[in-house]
């Protein structure tokens, strides 16, 4: 009876987590043949696709395992999360017909499948204050941080005016969380420089303030040869978070907002890449057949799914150009609506909220200011896409994570989660 009870307290060890996880694989099988279901009723193409389904179902299973096994006290939400974010993209993407069996080894289908098991993977190693060794490795990721940028430059294909790594990949999207790593460790080590206790004019606080700035210039003008500017405007914010964060100054917080209207002017009357990309923001109907199309035909489709949507199946992706990558929210937001696109917005807008509740209970400097940037870096990556869609903002290029058909930006935050994940498994 004993050997019983103690086999089964093993395995809810983690209930809220295990129950979470139990309802999100039922909507998403539920889903998934649907999804099937509006594209073929041969039953050999379904059990075909069913393969990737139960590859992504198995990764699932296999990750609370992992953290059950390990006795991991890590904020039992994050996991689900990213399942729910991960499987509904995989679904929506099968919808769009962009995956399937005939495409098994596409390395972002790989990446979307086993994203739950990188998470738990990041979380064990970096759990327990492990996070901490990050720090004693600041010049590895300096290098990193500047080397993949320029890499891209002189081995990189071009490819509509911007360039892109090997196979038209975004290996630039890595360099976020090295952005992340590399700014807290240099804040965490200058930080009574640069605390609200010390002039700000000091001679040791604006050596400080000079040095970081100047690591943190070089990669963006890298990106600025790449006609990224999604990394630009993403590490503009993460570099102003981290800096008030750190010091606690409002001060910056204003020297931000100069420095965000002097960048757009910059980018809107010198950049000929942001010219094309504020014009089409600002009067995208003065351009209907060339750089406009992408976001009327968005628009067109958000307007035609109105506050319930026309149905899965019932819209027409196929009118959006590069639809399964940086406008799948519009075609989303066409098929299930104002209601089921704002769901997936909050789903990313409280595991944000969940990383800077983990954040809040770091047990040092260090492991907060990650835990905050990773934080920062899941919002801001929302807006600029979900913002450039709805024409909030100028389109970025910025892919939404878990959803969009992007391997390097589904890698990029499995990571980003995995810290946050074990950042609450120390606090």
């Amino acid at each position: 009876m004993k050997k019983k009870k103690t086999q089964r307290s093993y395995f809810i060890m983690r209930p809220t987590e295990f129950w979470l996880l139990f309802t999100e694989m039922f909507l998403i099988v539920w889903l998934w043949i649907f999804c099937t279901s509006t594209q073929s009723t041969d039953l050999n193409i379904l059990i075909l696709n069913l393969v990737i389904l139960a590859v992504f179902l198995c990764s699932v299973f296999l990750s609370h395992l992992l953290l059950v096994i390990a006795g991991s006290k890590s904020d039992p939400t994050f996991l689900p999360l990213v399942v729910l974010l991960t499987g509904f993209g995989l679904c929506y993407q099968h919808r769009l017909s962009t995956i399937s069996m005939d495409s098994p080894y596409d390395p972002s289908l790989i990446l979307m499948l086993l994203s739950p098991l990188i998470v738990t993977v990041t979380c064990l190693i970096f759990r327990k204050d492990r996070i901490f060794w990050l720090s004693k490795t600041i010049w590895i990721w300096g290098v990193f941080l500047i080397g993949v940028p320029l890499l891209v430059i002189f081995a990189g294909v071009e490819f509509n005016g911007s360039l892109f790594g090997p196979g038209r990949t975004t290996p630039t999207e890595l360099v976020k969380p090295a952005l992340v790593v590399v700014l807290s460790g240099m804040l965490y080590r200058c930080g009574d420089r640069l605390s609200k206790d010390s002039s700000l004019f000091s001679k040791d606080t604006l050596k400080s303030l000079v040095f970081i700035f100047f690591v943190w210039l070089i990669p963006q003008v890298c990106f600025i040869f790449q006609k990224d500017l999604g990394m630009v405007f993403a590490s503009f914010i993460i570099f102003v978070v981290l800096l008030y964060t750190a010091t606690g100054r409002k001060i910056f917080w204003i020297l931000g907002m100069i420095g965000a209207i002097i960048g757009g002017c910059i980018f809107r009357f010198y950049i000929p890449r942001g010219q094309i990309r504020f014009e089409s923001w600002i009067e995208p109907f003065n351009h209907p057949a060339e750089s406009g199309y992408q976001i009327i035909q968005s628009l067109f489709a958000m307007f035609h799914g109105g506050v319930i949507g026309c149905g899965i199946g019932e819209g027409f992706p196929v009118k959006i150009p590069y639809v399964h990558n940086d406008f799948v929210f519009a075609s989303i937001a066409e098929e299930l609506g104002l209601l089921g696109s704002s769901l997936l917005v909050f789903a990313f807008v409280y595991l944000s909220r969940r990383a800077y509740y983990a954040a809040s209970k770091a047990k040092d400097a260090f492991q907060a200011l990650v835990g905050v940037g990773c934080a920062s870096l899941i919002w801001i990556q929302l807006f600029l896409n979900v913002g450039g869609v709805i024409k909030l903002i100028p389109m970025t290029g910025v892919p939404l994570p878990f959803v969009s058909l992007g391997g390097m930006a589904c890698l990029t935050f499995a990571f980003v989660i995995g810290w946050n994940m074990a950042i609450s498994d120390s606090g």
